[in-house]
């Protein structure tokens, strides 16, 4: 696994989009998982951040690790801010860009380099359940039904 250019993983579905996804372990694991399932989906890069310790509070494979398992490349580290990570999305060529739990804010231009833009997952309804931990807020207020939001 290296931090920046590398080979995406095809998928051999046959023709189909390729995906950027932008995730950190937990509810990214869930999203790439989905993905690579997907029969439309001909190839995915991940960019996502090295953990130093555990994370999130509940188990679950690394997400850079899970990329290395499934051959998929790992984009590690890299700030979003800087150039060469324009590069690097600009590279491979995405047709849209996911989000789910990512922890840098995304510059407009970033979400210009996909024909199809970006699109965030987030684990609750918005607005009401804004942040890192939704589902746990929803939880702690005793909500009766909770949801997703694509936006």
């Amino acid at each position: 696994m290296r931090k920046g250019r590398g080979m995406p993983r095809k998928v051999t579905s046959g023709e189909g989009i390729k995906v950027a996804l932008f995730a950190l372990t937990g509810y990214g694991n869930g999203v790439l998982d989905a993905l690579e399932r997907n029969p439309f989906v001909a190839e995915i890069m991940v960019f996502t951040r090295r953990e130093s310790k555990p994370f999130p509070c509940f188990k679950c494979e690394n997400l850079a690790d899970m990329c290395r398992r499934m051959k998929i490349e790992c984009v590690l580290d890299l700030s979003v801010r800087e150039p060469v990570f324009g590069d690097v999305l600009a590279g491979f060529r995405p047709d849209i860009v996911l989000v789910a739990s990512f922890n840098q804010v995304i510059p407009v231009a970033i979400t210009r380099i996909p024909p199809h833009g970006a699109v965030n997952i987030h684990p609750s309804l918005l607005p009401e359940y804004r942040g890192a931990t939704p589902t746990n807020w929803a939880i702690i207020n005793g909500e009766d039904e909770t949801g997703v939001t694509f936006h």
